[in-house]
């Protein structure tokens, strides 16, 4: 196994882990910047960032992550495509581990992003699992298909919109309250591919004949594909429970750091992620080197 090491580590390459990694750099702070699946993270599934300054007509999530990874290119910044499996700490050194590297540092940077919520109180047959999908990235090239997309919050009306203009999307919320923005909200009721069900409560899901069928109280569906877009939680599972059992010393005396949708809770925002991780490299800089 080949072991590496360095003055600070990163977990993720999306904005945040990025922007770090970036600022760092220019502190003269190299890092190793570790990614699972590609950079960008979560913002490959974004139609339209309409909120980001600079951009009057807005960006598509896709293209901010062609421009993070040539700015991580442009910077010499090392992104290795690889899954952490476990994080532990001892003796004032960080022990990342993937399958084929062992990495130890002094300062690790968290910003591994989110994962899907599970679901719950829907019985799914395993057969059916290869049509269910958690993110809308791996559909977007898809066309004249059925989709269903569980959930009633931004990601949800997103997703639709990404797909509509191809496919016919049912959107299914199981109560009456709607938390995406008005926005969204607007211009999914304004799209005629798009239908949405309000207090529609799946039960079940099963795979037959190729497609999905699922039954609520009332009816049965057929779908070819089905999207549970139901929220996300902090992607930690990697941390050894020695580092969470420490996590708050660790964070209190600067050695661990969480920063991007890791630590944002719901504010999960592009420019919230960039500024996370400006502001980290600036506090690591002052404590390595004093501020300049």
């Amino acid at each position: 196994m080949e072991e590496l090491n360095t003055r600070v580590g990163i977990v993720g390459a999306g904005p945040a882990g990025i922007a770090c990694a970036v600022q760092l750099k220019r502190f003269g702070i190299d890092t190793v910047v570790f990614e699972k699946d590609s950079v960008g993270g979560m913002l490959k599934n974004a139609r339209l960032i309409e909120n980001y300054p600079g951009f009057p007509d807005g960006i598509s999530g896709l293209e901010v992550c062609r421009l993070l990874e040539k700015h991580a290119q442009n910077f010499g910044i090392e992104i290795l495509l690889e899954e952490i499996l476990s994080a532990d700490y001892h003796e004032n050194t960080f022990s990342l581990r993937t399958e084929s590297k062992m990495m130890n540092c002094s300062k690790l940077v968290v910003a591994s992003g989110t994962k899907p919520n599970p679901v719950t109180g829907v019985e799914i047959f395993p057969e059916a699992n290869e049509l269910i999908k958690r993110d809308v990235f791996p559909l977007l090239d898809i066309q004249n298909k059925e989709i269903g997309i569980v959930g009633a919050g931004d990601a949800a009306f997103d997703y639709g919109l990404s797909l509509a203009d191809n496919n016919t999307i049912h959107l299914y919320n199981k109560s009456e309250k709607v938390r995406a923005i008005g926005s969204l909200v607007s211009k999914a009721e304004a799209h005629p591919n798009i239908t949405y069900h309000p207090n529609t409560s799946i039960l079940t899901v099963e795979k037959i004949r190729n497609r999905l069928q699922f039954q609520t109280i009332e009816e049965i569906f057929q779908l070819d594909y089905l999207i549970f877009a139901i929220g996300r939680l902090p992607l930690k599972d990697f941390l050894s429970p020695n580092i969470l059992l420490k996590q708050k010393k660790l964070l209190d005396e600067n050695k661990l750091f969480l920063i991007g949708d890791v630590a944002n809770d719901q504010n999960r925002q592009l420019a919230i992620a960039a500024g996370n991780g400006i502001e980290c490299a600036m506090k690591i800089n002052e404590l390595e080197n004093g501020s300049n």
